[in-house]
């Protein structure tokens, strides 16, 4: 068996004006009472995080070769039709999603009472293993200073 480990990030600004009625998404779970993040998609950073990871350890290229944020095709798209269309063709390759780790840095919003409803989002749709951490950034940085929230991913992959 041929196993690979890709590592994804993505990263976006809070959008702080008024003129933007989006919500903030995470792991396709949406959070109504949060500020949005300033993308061309829902701006999902967990989900694109995921997406460069199988695209990584597939060595398919990275997010923006699929889909560019220039693209008028995927504004304000739902990215879990994206992670579908990507795990398809990461399984057309013989590949089995093994697992996916998960690390959400941001000041806020807090995740502890919602990382079991995205890891079960995730899980449904990846058929894996989805872990989720959270961790804050002390109030360092962009991230700490509440202007941008992050996420890393790892995904284990095995070729049959």
């Amino acid at each position: 068996m041929n196993t690979r480990i890709g590592f994804g990030y993505d990263i976006h600004r809070f959008d702080d004006s008024s003129t933007l009625n989006k919500k903030l998404v995470l792991g396709g779970i949406v959070f109504a009472n949060e500020p949005s993040v300033v993308a061309n998609s829902d701006g999902d950073v967990v989900i694109h995080a995921i997406i460069d990871a199988l695209l990584g350890a597939s060595c398919m290229g990275d997010i923006g070769d699929w889909f560019s944020e220039d693209s008028q095709e995927f504004k304000d798209i739902d990215s879990t039709l994206l992670l579908k269309k990507v795990l398809k063709e990461v399984r057309s390759l013989n590949f089995i999603v093994e697992n996916v780790d998960l690390t959400v840095v941001a000041q806020e919003p807090k995740l502890k009472k919602t990382k079991s409803d995205i890891k079960a989002k995730l899980e449904d749709i990846i058929e894996a293993d989805v872990n989720v951490k959270a961790t804050s950034p002390e109030k360092v940085g962009a991230l700490g200073n509440k202007e941008a929230i992050a996420c890393f991913a790892l995904v284990n992959l095995s070729k049959l």
